[in-house]
């Protein structure tokens, strides 16, 4: 009897650690969509670009890696008082969890990047379209990321098989 409450309770541990997932990605660079469907007036706006990096690190709970990423850029952009951020760079790492059936999630974001503000806001004229051309050659894969994310997916295979392995050895030497 004792070695079946023992069984009973290390396959209940087991069983609760294996029902985890996480996955781990790289920092890439962050490059805005072009939303389709869209027509507005083209205007052209400099960009003054503070010299010094600003970091947050930030953990987020129940959300999607996209909200996270999302709520980042408004708490860095919301601390440093700005317009937006030059070259931003995230590493996040997601883990989530079911435990007594509801899931839980937690998201560290580690941003870096420039703040800017805009200033001396006009209209598009032709004069302009010359260093736009310049520009579009020299940057003609900008909507490619420079690193893509990598997910790794949870191992719990690996786990329920040893752990599955362990009972019948517990078994076998009791």
């Amino acid at each position: 009897m004792k070695l079946l409450k023992r069984i009973i309770l290390f396959s209940v541990v087991v069983f609760g650690l294996s029902s985890c997932a996480s996955y781990r990605s790289k920092s890439y660079d962050y490059i805005y969509i072009n939303k389709q469907g869209v027509i507005q007036k083209p205007v052209v706006a400099e960009l003054t670009v503070k010299p010094d990096k600003v970091q947050l690190n930030q953990t987020y709970h129940n959300m999607t890696v996209n909200e996270a990423k999302e709520s980042a850029m408004v708490d860095l952009i919301k601390a440093n008082n700005c317009d937006l951020l030059v070259h931003p760079m995230f590493s996040i790492e997601a883990n989530s969890k079911v435990l007594f059936s509801e899931k839980w999630s937690s998201i560290r974001i580690e941003l870096s990047g420039y703040p800017a503000t805009y200033k001396n806001m006009k209209t598009f004229e032709a004069s302009d379209s010359t260093s736009f051309m310049v520009n579009a050659q020299i940057n003609n894969d900008a909507n490619k990321p420079m690193e893509s994310v990598k997910e790794h997916k949870p191992k719990t295979g690996k786990i329920i098989w040893g752990s599955i392995i362990a009972v019948g050895l517990l078994i076998l030497l009791l």
